[in-house]
C-alpha cells in the first residue's frame, strides 16, 4: 500500500491496532504517548505498507475489545508493517535502504 489512506475506515484501523498493541508502552515511556504525531508518520509521503486482513465473521457481541474491526470491505485488519525506502544519509546519499518503522499483530494472531 502506497500511502494515499484514501480508505479512511482501514486507516482508523492501522492507528487502532497500534494503540491497542503499543499504547500503555508509550504512556509509560518517556516520549509519552501522543496519537496525532502518530498519525502524521504514518500518513508521512515515503511511509508504505503491507496489511494483512481476516475476513470477518458475523457475531453478535457487545464486546468492544475486539483485536480487529471490520471494514467496508468486510475484512478485518489482523497485522500490518509499516516501512520506508530511504537514502542512507539525508546530505551525501550513496544509496537508499529499506527502513523497517513497525510491524504489529492483533494480540489474537500473535500465538
Amino acid at each position: 500500500w502506497a500511502n494515499s489512506w484514501r480508505d479512511v475506515a482501514v486507516f482508523d484501523e492501522v492507528v487502532d491496532l497500534f494503540h491497542k498493541n503499543m499504547g500503555e508502552l508509550y504512556k509509560q515511556s518517556s516520549w509519552g504517548l501522543n496519537l496525532e504525531e502518530k498519525k502524521e508518520e504514518l500518513k508521512h509521503r515515503k511511509a508504505r505498507f503491507l496489511i494483512v486482513t481476516s475476513e470477518a465473521t458475523t457475531t453478535s457481541t457487545n464486546d468492544d475489545s475486539s483485536d480487529a474491526k471490520e471494514n467496508a470491505g468486510g475484512d478485518r485488519i489482523v497485522a500490518f508493517c509499516h516501512y520506508r525506502f530511504e537514502f542512507d544519509d539525508d546530505q551525501y546519499p550513496t544509496g537508499i535502504g529499506l527502513y523497517l518503522y513497525e510491524i504489529q499483530v492483533a494480540a489474537a494472531y500473535q500465538d
